[in-house]
């Protein structure tokens, strides 16, 4: 059985990406259709976390960051934002995944 597909205008932001429980998630975001931005403090294992995603056809991209920082969050959607927006247009949504922390500041929450 094929998974349902969501909506591809919506960037999902995943925190811990890089393996395990947060990998997961992106994977089958991905296998969805949706467009990843992988979070994660570990580089090297986001960026072949990324490449993995990428090599399957998924629209992803890593963003190294520690959640603990907030001015490293906000420039990690910053990031995000510049790299989605030109592409996805004005109604793209955005949600994390898993919690994060120190909310960005231009990003609300959804729920």
């Amino acid at each position: 059985m094929s998974p349902e597909r969501i909506e591809s205008r919506r960037v999902v932001v995943v925190t811990g990406a890089a393996r395990g429980i947060g990998f997961g998630i992106a994977q089958r975001l991905a296998l969805e259709g949706t467009t990843v931005a992988l979070l994660d403090r570990d580089a090297p294992a986001l960026n072949e976390a990324v490449a993995e995603l990428k090599r399957g056809g998924a629209q992803a991209l890593g963003v190294k960051v520690d959640l603990t920082d907030s001015i490293a969050v906000n420039a990690a959607f910053d990031e995000i934002l510049a790299t989605t927006k030109p592409r996805l247009g004005s109604g793209d949504r955005y949600q994390s995944a898993l919690p994060v922390p120190v909310l960005p500041r231009r990003v609300a929450r959804d729920g």
